[in-house]
């Protein structure tokens, strides 16, 4: 009789052992599907990150370019300035010009009334 109620007893143990174990089990599996999942999600989430700074960075020029251009565009607002001062004195020469024509005008004409 005290054999049958260890037996009883111990296989009463080992069923709540094994219960336990697959309640523990199935617990664990699905704690690391819904890891899975959110680790899949947010992995999604760092590819699209990604893929927009990967956009964004094609976007970009090196700096050598940059400096290229920005040496070119440097040249032509110096040709345009001395172009400008250029034209500036230009129109100032063709005053003094136009001053000089009418000096030399004013000059002849005062010299003809002195003899006439």
């Amino acid at each position: 009789m005290k054999q049958s109620f260890f037996k009883k007893y111990i296989k009463e143990k080992i069923r709540r052992v094994n219960d336990t174990a697959k309640l523990r089990y199935m617990s664990v599996k699905e704690a690391t599907t819904l890891a899975k999942t959110e680790v899949d999600v947010r992995l999604a989430g760092m590819n699209e990150f990604r893929e927009a700074l990967k956009d964004n960075n094609n976007s970009f020029i090196y700096r050598n370019e940059y400096q290229i251009q920005i040496d070119k565009l440097n040249d032509d607002i110096q040709s345009l300035k001395e172009t400008r001062a250029n034209t500036e004195g230009k129109a100032s020469m063709t005053s003094v010009y136009i001053s000089y024509a009418i000096a030399i005008i004013a000059l002849t004409i005062s010299i003809i009334r002195i003899f006439i």
